[in-house]
Order: structure tokens, then sequence, then C-alpha cells
């Protein structure tokens, strides 16, 4: 018996021991360390200037359910231990932008951050509290120079350091480097001192672009390529560097070097900004005990030397001419010692380019290199046999330079190598087009033959081109594809986990559209949304039409922030709060004031930034200015109409089946097409007819006006709320009046944009609706075969209205269109990135030269998320619907026809992490929903309640009564509806369902975590069909 028993002893034990693991996993949900943690929405970043700055964390668990009740957030000082701020467990579900209210931070330190959660199941009683906490997530951030409103206080932060640079009269230097040769720091060099330094800050401001060294080793990042574009008189960022012991020689003699180049600051074509080059830097560093030491390196004339280097021309409109006759080896080296008559001068003072105040710490994503693609093929040569040239190809259109590998035996002594870059493959009609600016040449000179006998390896700095084609000359023999790399330079926001994807064969070319859109929005952000082919500056109505595309693709809260900063600086430098031009940061190209259409992305993406990012600081800062803004165009409202008068460009790049104003000749015999032309010529001229610019004017006045009304509620103005509500109903009362013509029924000059936007703004009267709607789909369907006529505006709102009318299944046709005009188009024709017309580079289709790599198209591309794959937040009940705040509340609602569409899946990252769907409908008739949400969101899902095959499952939205599945959910293996009722009660975070006969649906009322429904046949009482296959 005792042998039985001690064999049985441990048995017992074990099930004893599951059984109260069962319990507590049955009645406590158990919370996961916190990940992704971040601070101002970065990931231990290094240049903190706000006192009181915000944590977030993402939160992870077990179960389904969960919901954070409680955190506790601790700071304290790194290396010392010494605690800053410590809440204690506080009753809270916030995880997003938690803000500090401990002990005044301080200037240059590093601090270490952890925080720990409690959860409680959404759907629970307070008995499945979790009454320990999780363990702790941990990170650290560090701060710069803590902003502060006085002057004096600002330059006291630098130490003495003074603006310095190079210059010969008003001309910029085109390359030259700066250089503090054997700087000691610490103990004078000597071995022996007992005043060593253990940690170090590199502080850094220019207006320009550079490259920073110390003793030979760049601080700055390899993949860092470009500083940011701003309105220098009233901003310049500097930037801070860990300069620690892998980097400092604390017992030896020091170097700092800086390269600098022109970037846009010294540009000729900006000429509000003078043309030089400066530059500061600063080392605050700390002794071995953790005590802070006052022994910085400094920029100053009188220590800082200067020279001309390699670069001897760069410009970042026509490239860049590096000699290699001028290099100088070692000279970012300690002990350098000039050879063959180099000179070295003292470095020249220059005058503060902004005030000290305006210094602001570089707190968002650089450009940087974040992707290589190889060459993927070479053409035949090109010209005469004694100047010879060869077409290298990349595959992919893109924002960068080329990094080339020249062996010896492929060069001539002297050497001159020059690269053409291009975005088309016939850079000789390129070169003969009616473009503004030049090609970009980028140009590898060895006039002394040091590399007679060595590979040469060159990427070239200071500047960038929109290509996807290099022209080369000056080989001896055709190059090879695997010494040409084009390296792809943009902001780097974060990318991965941000898609929609499609099944079915027929929609491989909306996969291919996703990826086109995706990279021509990644080339055009350097630092701020910009145009990447011609002007490389950032035009309002760009930024606008691309923004919520930015916002599906990546995570881009801490990139808005900086270009809402870029907005204020541009409307305080002319108006202090009021309308803005055209171009921010502004230059000469664009009036002032600017399109009221355009210029409506201040108030529009400042709203966004708050939905997508739930940022209420931004918008706190950003209200005066976006009230401003639309309080001046409130003033320039007609008295008779109540609406606005002016308008620049309308639907830019519009097409129509019109004949041409004055002229009486049809389109269909122009060049054969049936299309119109572009909306820019002669504009005086056209512009009442192309493009129906006033229509498109008081849209937006009208989205600006809700915008603002939003923001005031976010912030708890209930007064400006109510008011700019009111304001915004007028107008849209007045627009309806004004633009509907009641001889043609129709609004505006009968264009597919006039009605599109007419039917977006809501309210229409029911009477006139039938007769648009009627027009409007005909249009489409019929007299245009699939195609749309509109230009950029037009084919962004197109597809929220037709869904909108319960025609999502019209949408899909359209975006299948390989045939001009249409995105398929540019697909055939190679393109890799959106064209900013319709047409090809080329001229063709009467609508003058397009631009390669524009984002003007690109605006649509939520639709996608939204629509098709289901993704969105839970909108408001407004006609085109401005969301809800910070991914909070979901819905996926899916567009399930299989006859179009018979999978899709998509994922956006959140602040409360990653939500996703991915949906499929079966070989037995089932359709299945797996969705994911993140612990701080709820959601709602619509599970279709007819067959697939169903008639009722496509074409408009009828409401029914019809209720032909019950509906499984796998997790919990059961079926949560049956028999027209929700059975789903016991199941942890399912908090509801219920029928809703308009949408024909099912709808569900999720808690976080993952959950997968399979809508099965009504009579099904088991497992869904698929599973026993």
């Amino acid at each position: 018996v005792g042998g039985y028993w001690m064999w049985l002893r441990p048995v017992l034990c074990v099930l004893l021991l599951c059984f109260q693991l069962r319990e507590c996993w049955t009645h406590q949900v158990i919370p996961l360390k916190p990940t992704n943690l971040t601070v101002e929405y970065l990931t231990e970043p290094l240049s903190i200037d706000v006192a009181s700055p915000r944590f977030s964390w993402v939160l992870g668990q077990t179960g389904r359910g969960s919901v954070q009740i409680a955190f506790q957030l601790i700071v304290s000082e790194l290396g010392s231990g010494k605690i800053l701020w410590n809440t204690f467990r506080v009753n809270s579900s916030q995880s997003v932008n938690v803000k500090y209210f401990g002990t005044p931070l301080s200037s240059s330190t590093k601090y270490q951050w952890k925080v720990r959660w409690w959860s409680s199941s959404s759907s629970s009683s307070s008995s499945d509290v979790s009454s320990v906490g999780s363990p702790y997530g941990t990170s650290t951030f560090a701060t710069s120079f803590l902003q502060t409103t006085s002057p004096a206080s600002s330059k006291q932060y630098w130490a003495g350091a003074e603006w310095i640079g190079g210059k010969a009269g008003n001309q910029l230097r085109h390359d030259f480097m700066l250089l503090q040769p054997d700087a000691a720091v610490g103990g004078n060099g000597s071995s022996s001192s007992s005043s060593y330094v253990s940690s170090g800050w590199c502080y850094i401001a220019s207006p320009n672009l550079f490259e920073l060294y110390i003793n030979g080793q760049r601080v700055d990042g390899v993949s860092r390529t470009l500083g940011p574009f701003d309105t220098y008189k009233m901003r310049v960022y500097y930037f801070t560097y860990d300069c620690g012991p892998d980097v400092i020689n604390y017992q030896q003699k020091n170097t700092v070097a800086i390269m600098l180049g022109k970037g846009w600051y010294g540009l000729k074509k900006f000429g509000a900004w003078p043309n030089s080059v400066l530059m500061r830097i600063s080392l605050t560093m700390k002794d071995k005990d953790g005590r802070k030491k006052q022994q910085d390196i400094v920029s100053s004339a009188q220590s800082f030397q200067q020279s001309w280097g390699a670069i001897v021309g760069d410009d970042l409109y026509t490239g860049v001419t590096y000699n290699a006759a001028m290099e100088t080896p070692g000279w970012m080296l300690p002990n350098y010692k000039p050879q063959n008559n180099h000179k070295w001068l003292p470095a020249d003072a220059i005058p503060n380019p902004t005030n000290w105040n305006n210094l602001k710490a570089h707190t968002f994503p650089e450009v940087r290199i974040t992707e290589r693609f190889p060459a993927i093929g070479v053409s035949s040569q090109l010209g005469n046999s004694s100047s010879p040239s060869w077409i290298i190809d990349f595959g992919q259109t893109i924002t960068g330079v080329p990094l080339m590998t020249i062996p010896p035996e492929m060069k001539t002594c002297p050497t001159k190598i020059t690269l053409v870059l291009s975005a088309v493959g016939n850079l000789q009609q390129l070169n003969t087009e009616i473009h503004a600016m030049p090609l970009q040449v980028m140009t590898f000179v060895d006039s002394s033959c040091l590399y007679q006998n060595k590979t040469i390896v060159w990427q070239p700095k200071f500047t960038w081109a929109n290509f996807r084609y290099v022209q080369i000359y000056g080989l001896t023999a055709k190059p090879e594809k695997k010494h040409y790399t084009a390296l792809f330079m943009h902001t780097d926001m974060q990318q991965e986990g941000n898609y929609v994807r499609f099944g079915g064969r027929q929609n491989s070319i909306l996969n291919r559209i996703w990826k086109m859109v995706k990279y021509t929005i990644l080339s055009n952000w350097m630092s701020l949304p910009s145009d990447a082919e011609r002007e490389k500056v950032s035009w309002i109505g760009d930024a606008l039409t691309k923004a919520e595309t930015t916002m599906h693709l990546m995570y881009a809260p801490s990139a808005y922030a900086k270009y809402l900063n870029d907005l204020e600086d541009t409307q305080k430098q002319f108006h202090n709060i009021g309308p803005l031009p055209d171009v921010a940061p502004f230059y000469n190209l664009s009036g002032f004031p600017g399109d009221p259409a355009f210029t409506t992305g201040y108030p529009l993406i400042t709203f966004w930034q708050h939905v997508y990012y739930d940022d209420t600081s931004t918008l706190s800062s950003h209200y005066s200015g976006i009230k401003g803004f639309v309080d001046y165009w409130i003033s320039q409202r007609s008295g008779s109409t109540q609406l606005l008068t002016v308008s620049h460009w309308g639907d830019w790049c519009s097409i129509a089946n019109r004949s041409l104003p004055n002229t009486g000749i049809p389109c269909s015999n122009r060049k054969g097409d049936v299309m119109c032309r572009h909306c820019s010529a002669d504009r005086a001229r056209y512009t009442s007819m192309v493009c129906p610019s006033l229509l498109v004017s008081n849209f937006y006045f009208y989205l600006s006006l809700r915008s603002v009304a939003s923001c005031a509620s976010a912030l708890g103005n209930t007064k400006d709320k109510l008011h700019y509500e009111t304001l915004a109903n007028t107008t849209r009362t007045a627009f309806h009046k004004q633009f509907f013509n009641n001889k043609t029924k129709l609004y505006g000059h009968g264009w597919q944009t006039d009605q599109i936007l007419g039917l977006g703004i809501g309210e229409m009267p029911p009477a006139r609706k039938e007769r648009v709607v009627e027009w409007l789909i005909n249009s489409i369907e019929n007299e245009h075969n699939m195609h749309l006529t509109t230009g950029f505006i037009g084919a962004q709102w197109v597809h929220p209205v037709l869904r909108h009318l319960g025609r999502t299944d019209l949408s899909i046709k359209i975006l299948r269109q390989e045939s001009f005009p249409s995105f398929g188009w540019f697909l055939k024709n190679g393109r890799t990135t959106l064209n900013e017309m319709w047409n090809l580079f080329d001229g063709s289709h009467s609508l003058g030269v397009s631009e390669p790599n524009h984002v003007l198209f690109g605006g649509f591309l939520p639709f996608l998320y939204r629509a098709l794959a289901g993704l969105q937040q839970t909108a408001s009940p407004h006609s085109i619907p401005l969301s809800s705040r910070g991914w909070r509340d979901i819905t996926f609602h899916p567009y399930i026809n299989p006859q179009l569409i018979p999978e899709a899946e998509a994922s956006i990252r959140t602040p409360f992490g990653y939500t996703t769907i991915h949906w499929a409908v079966d070989s037995y008739n089932e359709t299945t929903l797996n969705v994911s949400v993140p612990i701080g969101s709820e959601a709602y899902l619509y599970v279709p309640a007819t067959s697939p095959s169903s008639p009722h499952h496509t074409t408009t939205r009828t409401a029914t009564n019809t209720i032909e599945v019950s509906i499984w959910e796998r997790y919990a293996q059961k079926l949560v509806w049956v028999n027209n009722t929700f059975t789903g009660g016991g199941v942890t975070g399912l908090i509801g369902g219920e029928y809703n006969a308009a949408e024909r649906s099912v709808v569900f009322f999720l808690g976080s975590g993952k959950w997968s429904f399979t809508a099965l046949p009504a009579a099904a009482h088991g497992l869904p069909a698929s599973w026993s296959s």
C-alpha cells in the first residue's frame, strides 16, 4: 500500500495544481508585461526637450476581454537610481500619453522609466479583477535642453558656442569641412587623470546638411542622409547623439569634424534665406561618479578651422560633383597633419540665423536609407563609340541616390563618370520636355588618377533624386548590374505591420496599386510631405490629400507633429494667425493667401493627428492657429451667398467629356480621345469650366468648419463647438442652394466631381438626390465605361460616396481598369509609382507633362482598408464621416462579395497596438472573419446574415429581416448566434450582439483579444463544414 501511495501522491498533487491553475485562469485574467514603451511617441529618445513628456505603452494578455483598470509608472535617474516620480497604483484605463507630473526633470540627463498594469475583463464581474499587477516593462529616455521662455536661458545651454561656417562674400561655399583637431577631454589628455568622463552628449544645430564625426567615427548614423526642411527664421532643430566611451577617448586627445552641405537653406531658389552654412556643437558630459562636468567642446571661430573638401558642388535640384583630387585622407582623425600644401583657415563666425528660443530638439524621424534595390538590367550601348553611355534600370522608382562600384578596368585616367538620373527610361526625351528643373546629374571626377589602380565605391552625398534609371557616361565597357544599387531615402516612419491585401487572381491589381501608392507616399516624405520630382517642397494640398493614406500605411505621429509646426511657423511668418500660402515652409513659388481648399490641410491634419494618434497636446497647441485660419476665411465670405468666392486650383488635373469653352471643338476630335484637357492650361480661361473651383473651395471650407468644431469638442470648448457647427450647417445649406442647377438638375457644370462633392457634403434634398445619383452612376458605368473624368479631389472622394450609396461594387470595377484613365493604366505602362496626372510624362491625352512619382492621386487608399477589407475607426454620423478618437472604437465592416473579392486582410498599428482583420469565403460558401482588438479598444464586427451566394448579399443595400445564417465562434467553440438570437452570453469579452436590418448583418460588440467568427447555413448546429476536411 505504501508503495502504491508513494506513486499516486505526486500524481494527485499534479492534478490538484492543474485544478488550482484552472481556477486561476478561469477567474482571473493574467496581465503580461507592457511592450512598445514610448516617450512622446519615440522609442528610447535622446532629445526630449519638454518639461512634462508623455508616456505610452502597449498591453498584452493571455485571455480575451481584458481592459486596463490601473497602472503604476516610475521614473528614476539612470545611474544614481534616484526616483523622481512614482505614481503608485493609479486607477485609470489610460495607456497613451500619460503626462509626467514628478519632480522637475533636468537637462542633459538620462532616465529610466518602468510601468506595470492591472487588468479586468470588459464583460466580467469585479471578482475577475487581477489582484497582482503585471511585470514591469522598462525603457529609457534622455533630456536635451528643456524648453524655456527666456532667450538668455536658452543661450546658456550652449556654454558659449557660436555659429560658425565658411563664407566668401555673398557666395555659398560648395563644400567645406569644420575641424577642431586634438581637442583634449578630461585631465588635459593625461592618462593619470582621475576626472575622466563616463558619458557624453553631442548637440549639433544646423539649418544645412551635415555629417558629424568624432575621431573618424561617424556619430550621426551611416543611414542618415538629410536634415529637416523648415521655416528657418522661425525654427532650427538641433540633434542629440550619445557620445559615450565608444566615441570619446576620455584620457586622450580627440578630434571633432563636421562635413557640411547646402541643403535647402543654402539654395538661391529660396531667396528669403541667406546663402550660408551654419553649425554649432556642444559636448556635455559627466564624470565617472555621475557628477556633471562642464568640459565642453564648443564651436567657435577661434578653435575650429575650415577647408575645401572633395565635394566641390552640391545642390538638391541639380546634383553633386565629387573630385577625388580634393580629398584629404585622415582629416577626421586625431593628430592629422595637412599634406600637399592643403590649407586650413580659421572658421568664420556667422550671425545667428534664428532666435535662441527658436532652437528646438529634433524629435521626429530622420531621413534615412531604408531599402536597397539592386540593378535589374543594363541597356545596350547608346551614343557614339567615342562617348558611349548605358542606361541602368533598378526596377522601382524611388527617391535617393545610386551606389556604384567601378573596377579599375572599367575607367580611364583621368576619370570622369557622370550619372544622369530619371524616373523614366527615355532620358533624351525627358531632357527636352518642358520641366522647370534640370535633370539630376551626379559626377565623380578623379583628375589626379588617385584611383587608377583602385576600385571606386561612390555614394553621392547631400542630394537626392527621383529616379528609376541612371544613364552613365565615362566607362570603357558595358557596366555590370551587380555593381549598381539604388538607395531608397525618405523619412523613416514605421511601416511594419501596416498593410492591406486581397485574394483572387482578378484582384492582384489592387495589391499592385497598394504597393504603387506606398512607394509614392514614401518617396514624397523628406522630413515633411514633399514633392518628389521637380519642386521638392511641400504643397499643403499634396499633404492634405495624402495625410490619411500615410496614417494607414505607417505610424507617423511625431512626423505629423513636426509638419504641423511647419504650418504654424509659416502662418505666423505671414499673418500671425490667419491664412496660409499654398506651400509651407513658404518660398516664392506660391502666392499668398493660398487656395482655401489646398490650405485646409492645416485644420484637417491637426484634427486627424488627434483622430489617429489621440494627440490632444498637439491639438491644443495648434487650436488657436486652425481657429484663426477658419476665422479668416469666414471673414472672406460673400455677404449674399455666405460662401467663399476665392479659388486657385479646383479639382487639379481633371479631365472631362465636354467641348472646350470658346472653341466648340469636341474632345473626341482631339487626338482621338474622349477626354478633355488639363485644368491648369490657361487657368484664367478654363478654370470655371474645367475645374469646378468654387464648388471645391466651399466643400473644403465646410470640412474645415466641421473639423474645428470637432477639435473644440475634444478640448471641451462647447461654445466654439456650437459656433462652428452652426457655421458648417449654414455653409452646407448655402452650398446646395448656390451650386445646384435647377435647369440641368445637377450640381455645378454637370461634371462627375460636382456631383461627388454635392453628395459628399451630405443633407442633399431627397427629391434631387435621386437624379444626381442616377446621373453619376450612368456617367461612370455607361458613358465612360467604368472610368472617372475627375481630378485628384474627385478621385479621392468618389469611393466613400459610392460606398455610402451602396455601390462599392462600382468602386472595385473602377479600380480594376487598365485603360486610360486609371491606376491600372499606370501599371500597364510600367509605372511603379503614381503620376501627377492621369496620363504619362509625355504630354499625351491633351493633358500636358505629367510628373512621375507624384502623390496627388493617392488619397483614395484608405477606402481599401475601410470599405473592402473592412477595418476602420467607428465613424461619427456625418455623410463623409470624420472618425472617432485614437482607435478606441473600431468597426470591422468588410464588403463581402466573393464574385468580386473572395478574401481580404488588413492591419494597422494604433496607439494601443495592432488591429487586424482577415476574412474569406470558402468553397463551402461559409464566411469566416478573424479579427484582433488591442487592449484599450472595443469593436463592432459586422457578420453577413445572408449567404454569400444570396442575391441580397450584393448590389445595393436594402433593409431586410432575412437571416440565413448561424454564427460560430472558433475560440469559444460555440454557436453565438442561432435562430435570430444572440447565444454568446457566456463568452468572455463578447459583450453582445444584435441584428442590423439595414446592413443585413449580425453586429457583435467585442472586447479586446483575437476572435474568429464563421457564418454557417441557418440550420447548422455544429462545426463549420471546412473544419471536417
